[in-house]
Order: C-alpha cells, then structure tokens, then sequence
C-alpha cells in the first residue's frame, strides 16, 4: 500500500534477461529531451522526442514509449505467489487507475524463456505527467514482452508490443472544443521492439553481452501535439551495443551507439525531420 509501481509498470520490459535490459529498451529517456530539427534547422512546433514516443494514459508521459504505467502512483497492489513459473500482479488506486500483469519464467533443455503481459487503465483527472485532464478522460493501454535464450551458446531474442487505447468521451462545454478534440480523437498509437544478440563468459570478469536492435513508434504523439496540428508520426530507432559485467564489484560497463528517424506531419505538411545519432557510455553497480 502506498506510492509505488502499479501492476503494469515495466511489465513486458522486465522479461528481458540478456544483460543489456538497462542500455536497450523501448523507453527512450536519452533523448527524450532533445528538440526535433528540421533541414533548416529550426525546432519543429516546439516538439521534443518525448512528445512522439508518449503514451496517451499518461498524458504526456514523454520517452515512456511504450510503457503506459511507467510511472510510481499512490495505489493498493498484489503479488501473487509463483506457480510453476507463474505470477500474477493487480494494482488499484487514485481515482481511478487499474492494472493487472501475468508473467511466466521456466528453462527447459538449456532454453530459457520469460513472458510477461499486462493492461492498464486511467480515468484519473488530475494524475498526468502532462497535467490534469477534462472529465471524462479515459486512456488505456496493453503490452506483451518475450525473452529466449539458448543457453549453453548464449544466444537471445526479445521482443515487445505495446498498444494505446483512447476511449475518452469529453463532452464539457466549459473544455475548449480544441481540446475536446484533440482528447477525444488523437490517433491510437502503437510500439514495437526487437532485440537480439549473444550473452558469454569470455573474460574472467564476467559475462559479455553484444546486440543489436530496432525499435518503432507509430502515432504516439501526445493530445497536446494533436492540438497544435500533428495528425500523424513514427519514430524508427536502431542500435548496437557491448556490455561487459563484472561479477566481483556486481557491475556493469556499455557503450552504445543508435540511430534516431524521427517523421511527424503536421498542419498537412511533412516536417522533414533530422535524423539522430546518440553514443553512451555508462556504469552501473547493483548493492
């Protein structure tokens, strides 16, 4: 009981087990900040990363992606025990949002595979990282997540899915019909996610992880883009990595490198958005 991940926070994220879940997903803080450029090289009507890699439930969540509860909330959440490799999760809270998870994890003749699945709902009119939202604001949304891993050659694959719902219904008069709109029409929008690569002690270190990925999001424009004319957008993303663990500080080193092509029309019109190119490198210790 109390402020916490709800059941669906990073649900089809978490089945991810390659070592590279940190520097690779489909949430995209590291550039979520960024402006769009256009070939002139001006901003694109005011439009960051974040405002086209949103989720609608959050109301502006932006670089959530595909995450649509990927945020703490002052709920009541149960964790089931784990039955045969199996769990479920269900959250409630606020006024009102709802979230139910089921995940699976077993290893069967040197493969492992993980599964998660979860969906979640928002009609709360003052919880919204974008700000509050008209009455009769509703927003929902599903993922799916999937991991496999040979292990005695440590190859893997993951994927994931995530689908918005808008289902708002905003009818009040004293909300601007601009807003009605844009809370009541703004496309659906969906991400996928694909990663694959090979786990492998090479070191006494540790474990050494390389892959590659790909990443899309159609039409996860925010309601507040919506209103200032983008009718539609996608953003590709590809990328390559190295992670190297090392097991006697329980941490991990990276460097990675993707590849942002970011398209939005708007008002009508092709932005021509500038692609983008992002290196990391970064560290993490678990304690």
């Amino acid at each position: 009981v109390g402020q916490q991940s709800t059941a669906a926070d990073n649900a089809a994220l978490l089945p991810d087990a390659s070592g590279s879940l940190v520097v690779a997903n489909y949430i995209l803080y590291d550039v979520n900040g960024f402006f769009l450029r256009n070939n002139a090289g001006a901003g694109i009507l005011g439009l960051n990363y974040g405002a086209i890699a949103s989720c609608y439930p959050l109301n502006g969540g932006g670089g959530v992606s595909g995450d649509c509860d990927g945020y703490p909330s002052n709920v009541v959440r149960y964790d089931s025990p784990t039955f045969s490799g199996f769990s479920f999760s269900a959250s409630w809270g606020e006024d009102d949002i709802w979230a139910v998870s089921g995940r699976y994890a077993g290893e069967f003749n040197g493969v492992k595979l993980a599964l998660a699945t979860a969906y979640n709902e928002n009609t709360d009119e003052t919880l919204g990282v974008g700000g509050p939202r008209p009455r009769g604001f509703k927003g929902s949304a599903w993922q799916i997540g999937g991991y496999v891993q040979h292990v005695p050659t440590g190859l893997f694959g993951y994927a994931a899915y995530a689908q918005e719902y808008n289902r708002s219904s905003i009818v009040d008069p004293a909300v601007a019909a601009a807003v009605r709109n844009a809370f009541n029409n703004k496309p659906e929008g969906e991400t996928y996610y694909f990663k694959g690569g090979i786990r492998q002690k090479w070191s006494p270190f540790g474990h050494t992880v390389l892959y590659g990925e790909y990443g899309n999001d159609d039409d996860k424009f925010t309601a507040q883009a919506f209103q200032a004319g983008v009718t539609s957008s996608e953003l590709k993303r590809y990328g390559i990595g190295i992670v190297q663990e090392i097991d006697a500080a329980a941490m991990s080193v990276w460097l990675a490198y993707r590849h942002y092509e970011p398209e939005v029309t708007a008002l009508g019109v092709d932005q021509q958005a500038q692609d983008f190119d992002l290196v990391k490198f970064g560290a993490l210790i678990s304690f």
